[in-house]
């Protein structure tokens, strides 16, 4: 008794197209600060609002338009859930 040969899905090779939600990296607010940092190596800035936990990682891993090991960041406790965000240009990553 020969088994079944089990039917293998094919597969569809695509790139995903575009996404329309958001900005592209580095021109939200918060990116564009960060550009503005850049100018000011080893300096220490605060970002002037309040906000999240999440660009905090963001920024560490390569977020907001930069690479990651560019940029150093950290929050201190504000209000409501939120996080006074410091962050500083550190200069560009050895390949």
């Amino acid at each position: 008794y020969a088994m079944p040969t089990p039917k293998t899905p094919d597969l569809v090779f695509q790139d995903p197209p575009e996404s329309k939600r958001g900005r592209p990296d580095g021109t939200s607010p918060l990116g564009l600060w960060l550009t503005a940092l850049r100018d000011h190596p080893g300096q220490w800035a605060v970002y002037p609002e309040p906000c999240l936990t999440s660009p905090v990682t963001a920024i560490k891993n390569g977020g907001y338009g930069t690479k990651k090991g560019e940029y150093e960041a950290t929050g201190r406790a504000a209000t409501n859930n939120r996080v006074t965000l410091f962050a500083r240009y550190v200069g560009p990553v050895a390949p």
